[in-house]
């Protein structure tokens, strides 16, 4: 049986075409946000970047935390100009007003003094965890609490009060 050139052409243009097609899909997709610039895909290809994209994101989160507790102080000095200066009442009793001040100052001073643990990232697979910025794993302690499970959003921390889940970011 033989065929003719045409023949040999319909059979053989498919695997030519899907065997190029397999050498140069690589370049294919990398080429690929030329020609869709608004679904470019974002790719740190080692662990450098990845480390400096993660550096990136905790200065960020940093900056976040900082400009909060800068917008809380600004509300509470503001309501204190507003309370004590602006809008004094004069049968206030001053000694009132002291023994308020001093008792505030002494609860934000023990709130203050409280440890806080925040989970900055999660490494399930390789049971790991950075914690106020210390590489930890699982069983290994900070501020007196036990990393008992890890998770992919959360880790179970064992303290003296009970077991406590810490968020990611919170």
């Amino acid at each position: 049986m033989h065929l003719s050139k045409h023949q040999l052409l319909l059979i053989f243009t498919p695997l030519l075409l899907s065997g190029v097609l397999y050498f140069i899909s690589d370049m294919l997709i990398q080429n690929m946000h030329y020609l869709y610039p608004n679904y470019q895909e974002f790719q740190a290809k080692s662990l450098n970047n990845k480390t400096q994209i993660y550096l990136n994101l905790a200065t960020k989160k940093t900056l976040f935390y900082t400009m909060k507790e800068n917008i809380k102080t600004r509300q509470g000095a503001t309501t204190w100009l507003s309370d004590t200066i602006l809008y004094q009442k004069p049968e206030q009793d001053q000694e009132l007003q002291s023994l308020k001040n001093n008792l505030t100052s002494k609860i934000q001073s023990q709130v203050k003094a409280l440890p806080v643990l925040r989970v900055e990232a999660i490494f399930p697979k390789h049971n790991m965890v950075i914690i106020n910025g210390k590489i930890l794993h699982l069983g290994a302690y900070i501020n007196d609490a036990k990393i008992m499970q890890i998770k992919n959003d959360s880790v179970l921390l064992k303290q003296k009060k009970g077991l406590k889940w810490v968020y990611i970011f919170k």
